[in-house]
């Protein structure tokens, strides 16, 4: 039995990122959407740098001429810069380019039921089309100069700080407030637990993205006081980089929560021990050095969307 539509999508999907994992010797780090809806299949970052938005397609049939066939709904082409889409030819590579190149290259038209949509007939042997032909086993080099290699940030260990249960609560929960409060934001979790990040978000038709790492916990830790503690070794200063920490009291719900640039938790926080950075926030009194970077979950979002507009 032929493959649906939906299920062809899926291999090609894992194959392209199983061939970029594998040429970029695990440097381009692999996020999957939450929610499948934005035109974007993967994002992946290069040592946890700013991430591509890809898109992988297969084609819609192979011509006479031996030339591929792609039509594309104008809906699921990102017109913002890193969002990239791979063309695929079966299982020996594909058109990999960005956007831009797509949107100029392509011709418009509109599908059967009308939407509109980019039409690309493409051969290997074409002046337009050729110079964005990759061979599968050279997706990994491809994609990292797309991803601007220059960007060095280092691949950082992950240590678990909290139980999994905990932490997968806490993860789980900040979520399901994002979701709810916006559709401005798009969620990616990773697809093999790395660097110390939970998750991502994109602004949605935008380059613009964070990272989230979330901790949380049910108890305090002095009266009134939530602590966290972050391994110095593992820590990164990133700019891209928020923390997200968590305080839900027994038989209440979730909140407050405190969203703090890595910059600015290096700055403030508690000395701490030689191995960790130590978080120490009030719950219900006053606090001057985090009251600025506090939340309702509720409002969580809203503080994303500004900082990612920002």
């Amino acid at each position: 039995m032929p493959l649906a539509p939906g299920q062809q999508g899926r291999v090609y999907e894992n194959l392209v990122e199983n061939s970029y994992t594998v040429g970029s010797d695990g440097r381009l780090q692999t996020w999957l959407p939450v929610l499948d809806s934005r035109g974007v299949d993967r994002a992946l970052a290069l040592d946890s740098g700013p991430p591509l938005f890809l898109q992988v397609k297969s084609h819609e049939r192979r011509r006479q001429d031996n030339r591929l066939s792609f039509a594309i709904p104008l809906s699921q082409v990102g017109t913002y810069t890193r969002w990239v889409v791979a063309l695929m030819d079966a299982t020996t590579g594909g058109y990999l380019m960005p956007g831009a190149a797509l949107l100029r290259l392509g011709t418009r038209g509109r599908l059967v039921d009308g939407r509109p949509c980019i039409r690309v007939t493409a051969s290997r042997a074409s002046p337009r089309w050729g110079p964005y032909w990759t061979p599968m086993w050279d997706f990994g080099r491809s994609l990292i100069q797309l991803a601007a290699p220059g960007l060095r940030a280092a691949p950082l260990e992950v240590l678990p700080e909290r139980s999994q249960e905990e932490g997968a609560y806490f993860e789980a929960a900040i979520t399901a407030a994002l979701l709810g409060a916006t559709d401005r934001l798009v969620l990616y979790r990773p697809a093999v637990d790395f660097a110390g990040r939970d998750l991502l978000v994109q602004l949605s038709g935008s380059a613009s993205s964070l990272y989230l790492q979330v901790k949380g916990t049910f108890t305090l830790d002095l009266p009134d006081h939530v602590r966290f503690q972050v391994r110095r070794r593992t820590f990164s200063p990133d700019p891209h980089l928020r923390f997200v920490f968590c305080y839900r009291a027994p038989d209440a719900p979730l909140g407050p929560v405190w969203l703090v640039p890595a910059a600015e938790l290096l700055a403030r926080c508690h000395p701490g021990d030689e191995e960790h950075l130590s978080f120490e926030a009030r719950v219900s009194g006053p606090d001057e050095r985090w009251s600025e970077f506090r939340h309702a979950p509720e409002a969580l979002a809203a503080g994303l969307v500004a900082e990612l507009q920002g």
